[in-house]
């Protein structure tokens, strides 16, 4: 099955249709190709079954292919999908079970899973060209059982985690600060330390690093970077205010420090 198109899509599979191959070593072959700067390769609609079915769909802004609605993968199914310019290679915005998804855009995420998406049972591989993550997930709620990124299995119970830094680690640039003396106890009195925060950090659930758009790949084992001053301001309950001098800004990291870079207003 083959289909052409400028800024159209090369080939609709409509909802509720189900493809089948003659078998593991005979899948049907479905291409799509859109010239256009908006057309897209292959359109899968939803409430579809692909069975021993590869998918091959080709676009330059457009996406390669598009899932818009649920969609089953059985036996030896594969969706390639590849945009040539801005699109993506895969874009998914339903639920895709089993199968293999495989997805490589020039200028943008190689497979994005968008917020309406759920994907379980399946392995996706992504590559760009660009320096965004070749595989973009929108909702770490997303990610259901047995799922694999670019060869890696993901955990959806444990890759939020946090590791603690090690303290003979090289990379551990800053010291923990100590409280500062106080001369009496009030009630209503804000005093946390920066040691105090990061530790309150560590218990809180945070979302797989898969999520992130920062500036790491996605198969990276990188969380979410939290600025906490050296030093943080004692108010009490009078008006003496006690400002201690400032100081360089951490950033906690997943498994690591690494300062952040001093600006020309800090001393």
């Amino acid at each position: 099955m083959h289909g052409d198109t400028v800024n159209g899509t090369g080939v609709d599979v409509g909802e509720k249709a189900t493809l089948s191959g003659g078998g593991q070593g005979d899948p049907l072959a479905v291409n799509g190709n859109a010239t256009g700067e908006k057309g897209t390769g292959v359109h899968i609609d939803g409430n579809n079954t692909l069975d021993n079915t590869t998918i091959n769909g080709h676009s330059i802004d457009g996406h390669g292919v598009e899932i818009t609605g649920p969609t089953t993968n059985k036996g030896n199914t594969t969706i390639n999908g590849n945009a040539a310019g801005d699109g993506h290679g895969v874009h998914i915005n339903g639920s895709v079970n089993g199968g293999e998804v495989n997805g490589n855009s020039s200028n943008n995420h190689g497979v994005y899973v968008d917020d309406f998406a759920a994907i379980n049972e399946i392995a996706i591989s992504g590559n760009t060209g660009s320096d965004k993550p070749p595989v973009f997930i929108s909702l770490p709620e997303s990610i259901g059982d047995n799922v694999t990124i670019n060869g890696k299995p993901v955990n959806k119970d444990t890759t939020g985690g946090r590791t603690k830094p090690d303290p003979t680690s090289e990379e551990k640039t800053t010291s923990e600060p100590t409280a500062q003396p106080q001369t009496e106890d009030k009630p209503g009195r804000l005093l946390k330390t920066r040691s105090q925060v990061l530790s309150s950090l560590e218990e809180q659930p945070l979302p797989p690093s898969i999520v992130t758009e920062f500036e790491h790949n996605i198969a990276e084992n990188i969380s979410v970077a939290v600025c906490i001053p050296e030093q943080v301001t004692i108010e009490p309950l009078t008006k003496q205010r006690v400002t201690p001098e400032r100081e360089l800004c951490g950033t906690h990291v997943l498994g690591k420090w690494r300062p952040l870079p001093k600006t020309a207003d800090q001393k």
